[in-house]
């Protein structure tokens, strides 16, 4: 007797009946399985290595020592932040590739705005990225909304929120 793969199982669970905790287990694997992103950003691609830092060799007299690298991508950094001494900096981030407003859109209200940075929140490429700085397309930024009227209350902070950069 040949029947298609579907039919037998459904045979089967007339004949037999099911588990009792068959919903219970659906229904976790459904939380479990991957939620649609809730706003729109566009797919990325990563970021390699060698895209993001240029090596600088240092060195009194010879050159070699080439264990510093500078960014090349616009970067975070605080207000009260000061470079390390340029032995121990291992990361060099220019004046000139340093952010301080961000571009973005806030997901709930759908406008483009320009507000000054108070911190970066996720960086979805790595970690690293985000412990850096590092303002590439989709990273979550939380930025200060006091001009634009928008007071939102949130963790001790008055008037701030977060946004997707474009």
């Amino acid at each position: 007797m040949k029947m298609p793969h579907n039919e037998y199982m459904e045979r089967w669970r007339k004949l037999f009946g099911q588990r009792l905790d068959t919903e219970k287990r659906a229904r976790k694997r459904l939380v479990r399985a991957g939620h649609k992103q809730s706003h729109d950003v566009q797919n990325l691609r990563g970021i390699s290595e060698e895209e993001t830092f240029n090596v600088v060799s240092a060195g009194k007299k010879t050159h070699q020592k080439s264990w510093n690298r500078m960014v090349n991508k616009p970067t975070f950094v605080g207000k009260g932040f000061s470079r390390q001494n340029p032995k121990a900096e291992m990361i060099i981030r220019p004046m000139g590739l340093r952010q301080k407003f961000a571009h973005g859109s806030h997901p709930t209200l759908g406008i483009r705005m320009k507000a000054p940075t108070l911190s970066v929140k996720k960086n979805r490429q790595d970690t690293m990225y985000t412990r850096l700085g590092f303002l590439p397309s989709g990273t979550v930024v939380e930025v200060n909304v006091s001009d634009l009227g928008l007071t939102i209350q949130r963790r001790g902070h008055g008037e701030c929120h977060e946004v997707y950069c474009v």
